[in-house]
């Protein structure tokens, strides 16, 4: 394995079928790579916002691949001789962190030999260690990251300019949550009863306002991505989903040829064959409510 280069969090297509720690494919410069989350290959939560994370470009066996980390500045050299041989090494405890660290040992004792076995451990006193261990599997508990990261900088004693980071991290993101509601509330026509009525009429779109006015002139465009900054909770593919499910029109009617038709059909037939093979809400709880049933 080669460590190639460091880049900015970037937009990544899902790919259908794949496993749920291949975030997807992205575009480096022309180029289609893979993109993996070790975070999810661990079970591990993610502690730093889209903003914060990097994403690794590694050669394995002739390929990139991009692997996503909570955190990276620089890539630096390793000699050889500085990499000690252990014949007999049968597993790697590695301590979870920002994910990096993690990643990066398990790529490259994968890679030197297969049969190693990587494990991720926690601190016994964190709070998803102690829920894994009091319910006897892994368990993922929600973690505010950014008042972690505020006390532990200023030493217990926030200083003005923390708080006022902190406040505005959170403040961006209830702006968030209003500002995708009021898309929701907006442009809802499915009732039209006097609470929808007033809905439509009386709805502020507020920071979602040049989102929505960039959609009606241009239509369901993948550059609306530059309007939303990098750690907005809902993204482009959010709002997109919202905009054209609502059906709002827009003004640039996109009237595809016939070979684009007949590809854009492939794929729906591809997800519904997908979708045929899940299992719905009511399969889902008898299935998990059986004696036998183990979480992975």
């Amino acid at each position: 394995m080669l460590t190639k280069e460091v880049v900015l969090m970037r937009e990544i297509t899902p790919v259908p079928g794949t496993e749920t720690y291949v975030e997807g494919i992205m575009n480096l410069r022309g180029s289609l790579v893979p993109v993996i989350d070790f975070r999810k290959r661990l079970r591990a939560r993610s502690m730093a916002t889209p903003v914060d994370q990097r994403i690794i470009i590694v050669l394995l066996e002739g390929r990139s691949a991009g692997l996503i980390v909570d955190g990276a500045s620089e890539v630096i050299r390793v000699s050889d001789d500085l990499i000690e041989d252990v014949p007999d090494l049968e597993a790697a405890v590695v301590p979870l962190s920002g994910g990096g660290l993690a990643g990066g040992i398990a790529l490259a004792v994968k890679a030197i030999k297969p049969a190693v076995r990587v494990i991720g451990v926690s601190i016994e006193r964190g709070a998803a260690m102690q829920a894994s261990l009091a319910a006897g599997h892994p368990v993922e508990v929600e973690e505010v990251a950014s008042l972690a990261d505020s006390l532990g900088d200023s030493l217990r004693a926030p200083t003005p300019t923390l708080i006022e980071i902190y406040n505005r991290f959170n403040a961006r993101v209830w702006d968030d949550i209003r500002d995708f509601l009021a898309v929701h509330y907006k442009f809802n026509t499915r009732l039209d009863t006097p609470f929808w009525r007033a809905c439509r009429a009386d709805t502020q779109l507020h920071g979602a306002e040049p989102m929505v006015k960039f959609y009606q002139e241009n239509g369901p465009s993948l550059l609306s991505s530059q309007l939303l900054h990098p750690s907005n909770s809902f993204g482009m593919h959010g709002y997109l989903s919202l905009l054209v499910g609502q059906g709002l029109a827009h003004e640039k009617v996109h009237t595809p040829a016939p070979r684009e038709l007949e590809t854009w059909r492939g794929r729906c037939r591809i997800w519904e064959l997908e979708a045929e093979r899940a299992l719905d809400v009511r399969e889902c709880l008898q299935a998990i409510r059986q004696p036998g049933w183990k979480w992975e």
